[in-house]
């Protein structure tokens, strides 16, 4: 089943095919029914070399060129995308060799994307956190929950490392977006046979075996998005230990915390951030 991310990316190819037909082609249908084949074929070539370049608005308008070419593999992703949303539609596509997308894209196409892919820009790859260095880190904070920011962080860090999260889910950016902080409310915990636990049970370390986590918002376009872990094994790297041990500093160390309390906010920011009310009343 489609996410509605994914959703609005196939949607979102659509428009963009839909606003070159009505843009370039003068109005031609998007099936390009009526046209012949080698017409076809220059159309299609013509469209990704355009769509390279040309930024779309939301309706598919036209609106400008990016500053930089897009990457070979995302033009393949976006016909790859076109040519099914042809055949659920109209039981062709032009991009593929007989109308099948089983048969590959046709031999002009095929190669045009892979030159585009041959030149596009390799990006800078940032290298990826290890479970070493999260060891490494893990040595630094308490062992015992604590008010102390490193701690926190360390404890973020690794609980988040297990869900693949982007940073702006679990810590403050400069520049907020689409995506929603991960907050207090958003994480549960289960016993082994899947029974909710409170977050203010006293023996919450020794019966949670599953966490979950809710995603509110996403800059996938997903919503509402859930996804668990169950204890490693391992005492340091375990995403259930290090979600306790994070919503057992907030309760015990943020002031007035609530479900809505971003798990980013460390207890000394918190404080900071009382007292700096209170100075002003």
């Amino acid at each position: 089943m489609r996410t509605e991310g994914t959703n609005e990316k196939v949607d979102r190819y659509w428009r963009r095919w839909k606003g070159f037909c009505d843009y370039y082609l003068d109005g031609t249908h998007p099936s390009l029914e009526g046209v012949s084949p080698e017409e076809q074929r220059f159309f299609v070539r013509a469209f990704i070399e355009l769509y390279r370049i040309i930024k779309f608005d939301k309706s598919g308008g036209v609106t400008g060129k990016y500053r930089k070419p897009l990457a070979g593999k995302t033009v393949r992703e976006a016909i790859s995308s076109l040519g099914k949303t042809h055949i659920d539609r109209f039981g062709r596509s032009p991009f593929h060799r007989q109308g099948d997308l089983s048969q590959g894209l046709f031999s002009e196409l095929e190669r045009q994307i892979k030159a585009m892919e041959k030149t596009s820009v390799s990006k800078k790859v940032q290298k990826a956190i290890t479970p070493a260095l999260l060891r490494s880190l893990a040595l630094l904070a308490s062992y015992s929950v604590i008010n102390d920011a490193e701690d926190h962080a360390i404890d973020l860090l690794i609980a988040a490392f297990f869900f693949a999260m982007r940073s702006c889910e679990f810590v403050h950016t400069s520049t907020p977006g689409q995506t929603k902080m991960i907050t207090l409310g958003c994480i549960t915990f289960f016993t082994r046979d899947r029974k909710e636990i409170k977050h203010s049970h006293p023996n919450l370390i020794d019966l949670a075996f599953h966490v979950r986590v809710k995603f509110e918002d996403q800059k996938n376009g997903d919503k509402m998005d859930f996804r668990s872990q169950r204890k490693s094994g391992d005492p340091t790297l375990c995403p259930v230990i290090r979600f306790i041990r994070i919503v057992q500093r907030i309760r015990k160390f943020v002031p007035r915390h609530n479900e809505h309390t971003p798990l980013a906010l460390s207890p000394r920011q918190a404080r900071k951030q009382t007292e700096s009310a209170n100075a002003t009343l």
